[in-house]
């Protein structure tokens, strides 16, 4: 059974730091994650050793809400500087977050992590949410698609601490909550008509 947990722990924020970041191929630094809402999918696992029986947990999923000002966002701060204003000059100063850390191993959750991460979005602070992803990505992008983002910047992102050289050309988008709401939609009725 799996369930979903705020991460207030050092530790744990680490760990799903690093999950994420291997699957991404670069580096963010802890700091910008502990600022963040990190809500991890975990699967407890009970384990029998020698002394007994020990719980030990398995973080499956997750993503992290960065609240603060547009500029102070990584997926912001990609944008080439002389870009910079036209691309987020309609984006509200206090109701702006960014969505990153986003993973889940086990599709099996799908459904659940979909809603909780839904349930998040709608009762968060921020009415924007921005994010970024590798223009490879097309699966991200058809994805993301159904919620009808606005698409800030397309290009050679800014390098930013834990950036490689030569980094993938990024999209950089922003969500609504109802734009959120209907990917979850498109995503429970594909769901459905699977079964």
């Amino acid at each position: 059974m799996a369930r979903f947990e705020l991460l207030k722990d050092h530790v744990l924020i680490e760990r799903f730091k690093n999950i994420f970041c291997s699957k991404i191929s670069y580096d963010i630094p802890s700091t910008y994650f502990k600022k963040g809402e990190c809500y991890a999918l975990i699967e407890d696992e009970k384990v029998i050793t020698s002394e007994g029986t020990v719980n030990k947990i398995r973080i499956v999923g997750g993503f992290c809400l960065v609240h603060d000002l547009p500029w102070k966002l990584r997926s912001i701060k990609q944008i080439p500087e002389d870009m910079l204003h036209l691309a987020t000059r309609d984006l509200p100063t206090l109701k702006t977050a960014e969505f990153t850390g986003y993973f889940l191993n086990d599709k099996k959750y799908g459904l659940l992590f979909t809603s909780h991460l839904v349930k998040t979005c709608l009762l968060h602070k921020a009415s924007r949410f921005v994010y970024s992803y590798p223009i490879s990505q097309t699966g991200l992008e058809k994805y993301y698609s159904k919620g009808k983002p606005g698409r800030l910047y397309s290009g050679q992102p800014a390098k930013l601490q834990g950036h490689k050289d030569g980094m993938e050309d990024e999209n950089i988008e922003v969500l609504t909550r109802w734009g959120i709401i209907k990917i979850f939609l498109a995503r429970t009725l594909r769901y459905i008509l699977k079964k």
